[in-house]
């Protein structure tokens, strides 16, 4: 009887560690993420007639999980006295010392300006939200808009997007180049060289070498000061923005080019190599950008697909790929971990928002739809020169890693006080031997009372045509910037191509 007594016990005990650890989030989209120390930050997005969320979600990935039970804390009640901006479509980057990050711009549904721009910054150690001062030549709030990757000399890159009454401004697309210093909390406007046509919805991608690659969404083209058309972007023009010389050149793809897409999400690819059996991540391969779903004309007509863009040879692969596709999305967000796509969120087919996570295991040929993910015990040694784009281990997740960060932590517990519990009952009640009515009477006196159940994107050079004196950095902060490729604030548009409508 002892046996399969414990057995059945410490299985109710495993599931009730995870139930005190982790979350499942409710649907939702247009939210905006981040994965920096091993964990993925995703912050606002819409949710049924809420346009304009501030919950604060984290998906550990130091740890392993299944797609079913993804490992998802709760962190909305972090505000405290705060009041954050309640925001979707917004961008969300890195402070150059990887400890905190920034939310900024995107838009609401209550047709009014958000707090300082969508401005505000949050500290996971601490857990705690600040609104920052450096707001002198804070640019126009703007929603649709991307940031790419921060440089080396931690400077973020934001372009893109509009304005328009749910943003307090006029309907009015953004063709300059934004960048906040998140060294000397400066924001700035640079001049640049060249242009490109404005874009919205579209993707954002910085490669190693500091360069912003611009994929898919939609043209905007401004008619007068309160109005601008737009079409659909090829997926045969891709603008790139060179930050170290500030300059502007397009290019034109080919091979299997997919079709016209906005709202799509996209991560730069890693090179995986194998050691024994163990799938090692070495660095970014600065190369190829892994593109997903997006939307199309019909909202009810998504996409689903992978694509990806070589960025060397200008050419458009779409691979073949194995496994159970996740359901089609736009306006989804995704990170890049140890040769896996992770996407998360998004707006589905049935007009709302989803809750889903889904794994796109690259690590093995062909690609796959996996149904879990699976974090790497070792780096490769990394190249002279380059620097890997994830840390080994960090003191915020990875010092708990093993047993599953600080949510695991909770969870064991709470497991180790009903264990306990249980261990002292069985050492004083002895079910498994026979005893007669008085033995059992007898023992039953003793004290268990005293037991109790407990629940519970700048170069490492300055360059002074963006920004002047700006310190040198030997490596970019370890964080992954990604963010849904907006569209509507409200629902895709369909077939007629109104910005008001968007």
């Amino acid at each position: 009887m002892a046996r399969p007594t414990l057995l059945a016990f410490s299985v109710f005990l495993a599931l009730l560690a995870h139930a005190a650890a982790y979350f499942t989030p409710i649907g939702e989209y247009a939210s905006a993420g981040l994965l920096m120390n091993n964990v993925v930050y995703v912050y606002g997005g819409i949710r049924g007639t809420e346009g304009g969320l501030t919950n604060l979600y984290a998906l550990d990935v130091s740890i392993p999980w299944t797609i079913a039970a993804p490992a998802w804390t709760d962190h909305s009640d972090d505000a405290g006295t705060v009041t954050l901006p309640a925001t979707a479509y917004g961008s969300i980057f890195p402070a150059y010392d990887n400890q905190s990050f920034y939310i900024w711009g995107g838009g609401n549904s209550q047709d009014k300006t958000i707090l300082q721009n969508g401005f505000a910054q949050y500290t996971p150690a601490t857990k705690q939200w600040s609104l920052p001062t450096a707001i002198t030549n804070m640019p126009t709030q703007r929603r649709k808009n991307f940031f790419a990757d921060m440089k080396s000399s931690g400077v973020a890159y934001i372009w893109g997007g509009y304005a328009n009454n749910s943003n307090g401004g006029d309907l009015e697309m953004f063709p300059d180049v934004v960048t906040f210093d998140t060294v000397h909390q400066l924001w700035n406007t640079p001049s640049v060289f060249g242009s490109v046509a404005p874009r919205y919805a579209h993707t954002a991608t910085m490669l190693p070498s500091d360069k912003m690659v611009i994929i898919g969404g939609r043209y905007g083209t401004q008619v007068t000061n309160t109005t601008f058309t737009s079409a659909y972007a090829p997926m045969t023009d891709i603008d790139i923005f060179d930050t170290n010389t500030a300059t502007w050149n397009s290019y034109t793809a080919t091979g299997n080019v997919p079709v016209t897409r906005h709202a799509a999400t996209a991560v730069l690819s890693m090179i995986i190599s194998s050691a024994a059996s163990n799938f090692i991540v070495t660095v970014d391969d600065g190369v190829s950008i892994i593109v997903f779903g997006g939307g199309t004309s019909v909202s009810t007509n998504n996409l689903d697909d992978i694509v990806i863009l070589n960025t060397t040879s200008m050419q458009w692969i779409q691979p073949s790929i194995s496994g159970v596709v996740p359901a089609p999305r736009m306006r989804a967000t995704s990170a890049f971990v140890n040769g896996q796509m992770i996407i998360m969120f998004g707006y589905g087919n049935t007009e709302a928002g989803l809750s889903d996570v889904a794994v796109l295991d690259t690590r093995q040929s062909p690609y796959a739809w996996a149904t879990s993910y699976a974090p790497n015990s070792t780096l490769a040694a990394t190249p002279v020169g380059i620097s890997p784009s994830s840390p080994i281990s960090t003191l915020d997740s990875n010092s708990l890693s093993g047993i599953g960060g600080i949510g695991g932590a909770v969870g064991i517990a709470v497991g180790s006080l009903l264990l306990i519990a249980i261990v002292v009952f069985l050492a004083l009640r002895k079910p498994w031997r026979r005893r007669d009515h008085s033995e059992v009477l007898k023992n039953s006196d003793r004290s268990l009372g005293h037991f109790k159940d407990s629940y519970a994107a700048v170069d490492a050079n300055s360059n002074a045509q963006l920004l002047v004196s700006q310190p040198q950095y030997n490596s970019k902060p370890n964080a992954q910037i990604f963010k849904p490729d907006n569209a509507n604030l409200f629902k895709p548009d369909n077939t007629d191509l109104k910005p008001d409508n968007v």
